[in-house]
């Protein structure tokens, strides 16, 4: 079933490139619910600890990708997120994208432990705008991919948020980091800690699969630092996917993600191809 499911999907995300695949009959109205307070308590940002939800108006059960926004852990915001979220309810599909802490003014690791508290809140919380709380997808973009990725293989930062990892079947990284490199160190604190936030360092098994996407005009060696990543996915029997978008760089890659957007259809095709293999 597993092997027909990723078979279905590959030629899915080829017709959906090639712009051959039919368009959904009717698109959702969409809902928006935004300046959510995911964080309450001791240090919260009154602007960074908060997500915004894009729900397909009138559904429930649908499944919930919970997206991280990019910037190097530095800069960007949850709000650039907008179209994106809209772009995957009008699909039928739950957005919950999410602010973070930013360094230096916060110290890694507080981004991942945002991230990690705003999984557990949408897990506690998601049902009652209309999605599964045991369906959820782990996504993001640059820095937002690296988050999401290593929330999924490092479970330590979930398990202290009290999220449960078993409700994670998915991760989307859009031109994500998967190997932190040196020159990076000094964000993640050292060269001891960039080991500790390399997702690729922590690999098993049990891992839900990944989509693993970048640019064909992508920043400098991510082709080949995704498929390193994908590889060492497969030599654990992980499955990831990999795809790239063609005439898009390191930011149109998630910017022009709208309907009809190869990429975007990549992933609604990802997420029902896992949805349909869990049944």
């Amino acid at each position: 079933m597993k092997r027909l499911t990723y078979l279905w999907f590959a030629v899915a995300a080829t017709l959906f490139a090639a712009g051959s695949m039919p368009a959904a009959e009717k698109l959702n109205a969409v809902k928006v619910v935004a300046d959510v307070a995911y964080h309450t308590g001791d240090g919260v940002d009154a602007e960074r600890h908060k997500l915004d939800l894009y729900l397909p108006e009138g559904k429930s059960g649908v499944p919930v990708v919970v997206f991280f926004h990019g910037g190097g852990y530095q800069k960007g915001d949850r709000k650039g997120a907008a179209q994106f979220g809209e772009t995957l309810a009008r699909q039928g599909v739950a957005v919950a994208a999410v602010g973070y802490r930013l360094v230096p003014a916060a110290r890694y690791p507080a981004p991942v432990e945002d991230g990690a508290k705003a999984v557990a809140w949408v897990q506690k919380h998601v049902a009652e705008h209309g999605g599964a709380a045991d369906r959820l997808y782990l996504a993001g973009h640059s820095a937002g991919g690296h988050l999401a990725a290593l929330l999924a293989t490092d479970n330590q930062y979930l398990k202290a948020a009290g999220a449960d990892a078993a409700a994670v079947k998915g991760v989307i990284s859009l031109s994500g980091l998967y190997a932190v490199p040196d020159d990076r160190a000094a964000v993640f604190g050292g060269d001891a800690a960039r080991k500790q936030a390399s997702p690729q360092h922590h690999l098993r098994a049990d891992l839900p699969p990944f989509f693993l996407a970048y640019a064909d005009k992508d920043n400098p060696d991510k082709d080949k630092h995704t498929a390193a990543f994908a590889d060492a996915l497969k030599a654990k029997k992980v499955a990831a996917t990999v795809y790239v978008g063609k005439d898009r760089d390191h930011g149109t890659l998630f910017s022009k993600i709208a309907d009809g957007d190869p990429t975007g259809q990549a992933v609604l095709a990802f997420i029902h191809a896992t949805e349909a293999d869990k049944k």
